[in-house]
């Protein structure tokens, strides 16, 4: 992620937090960790090896839109729940992370590192430490990216809301096959059930799929442009359109899909 990038979404993050509703959590997702200090495969402190020579632990984690946590010290055979909660916010933590060890005083040098994908499924985050490595104990470990919105939610246009959204490959030759999901946020209510799904390029539509949710889009891109991702209820009768919060899923064959962008007009709930 180069220096300019860094500097945009700061700015963006920057300018969305004047704006009340950008600050609104809706929900959170826990972070934790333990230190298994003798290969149980989990961490009682009763159960700590004297003199065992393992050595005290720095953890941190990375994630989408600057997310990082601060380091966490933890000792063998030590338990820390949370030593990091993640806010979910239009500005979606869903992704990739990275979390990494260090030695106390060395933080140059990373003792282990984890890459895994939080997922809209994941609830919680649990890592199992040991002297030289991390395992996430989550099931769900697929390549993939996912925004969070709701429609419905501008008072300006309540009969034809519009969420746009963007995202691009990372540096890869050729093509990538890519599946975009639009499905309800099952963890809310919501009235209606039919809404429309565009993929764009520029100003053409490579694909566009109305009707009940979920909605799903399948489409070989090249990796050199960016995509716009449009969620919209025009032109479906009022007593069928979905108003609700919504996940937007897009799982690409590369893996390389760092973030997906939401725009201004995409409200927070």
């Amino acid at each position: 992620m180069n220096i300019y990038r860094n500097l945009f979404i700061a700015l963006v993050l920057g300018i969305a937090l004047i704006f009340p509703y950008s600050a609104f959590a809706d929900k959170q997702i826990p972070f934790c960790a333990c230190y298994d200090d003798n290969g149980s495969g989990s961490c009682d402190p009763e159960e700590v090896i004297p003199d065992s020579g393992n050595p005290d632990l720095i953890l941190g984690c990375e994630g989408p839109w600057l997310r990082e946590s601060n380091g966490a010290f933890i000792k063998p055979g030590q338990s820390i729940c949370p030593f990091y909660t993640v806010d979910v916010t239009i500005f979606s933590p869903y992704g990739q992370w990275t979390c990494t060890t260090f030695l106390t005083g060395v933080e140059n040098d990373p003792v282990a590192r984890l890459i895994f994908t939080l997922t809209k499924d994941i609830q919680k985050v649990d890592l199992l430490l040991t002297n030289d490595s991390i395992v996430a104990k989550i099931s769900n470990d697929e390549p993939m990216v996912t925004a969070t919105g709701a429609l419905g939610d501008d008072n300006k246009r309540p009969k034809r809301d519009r969420d746009t959204f963007s995202f691009n490959f990372g540096p890869s030759p050729g093509d990538n096959v890519v599946k975009v999901t639009l499905e309800e946020n099952p963890e809310s209510g919501h009235a209606g059930e039919e809404a429309t799904l565009i993929l764009r390029s520029g100003n053409s539509n490579i694909e566009v799929n109305s009707g009940k949710l979920p909605l799903e889009i399948t489409a070989s891109l090249p990796t050199d442009g960016d995509y716009k991702l449009i969620v919209e209820q025009h032109g479906i009768p009022e007593d069928l359109r979905f108003r609700g919060r919504y996940f937007l899923t897009v799982e690409s064959d590369s893996g390389l899909i760092e973030e997906i962008r939401p725009t201004f007009d995409v409200e927070q709930f």
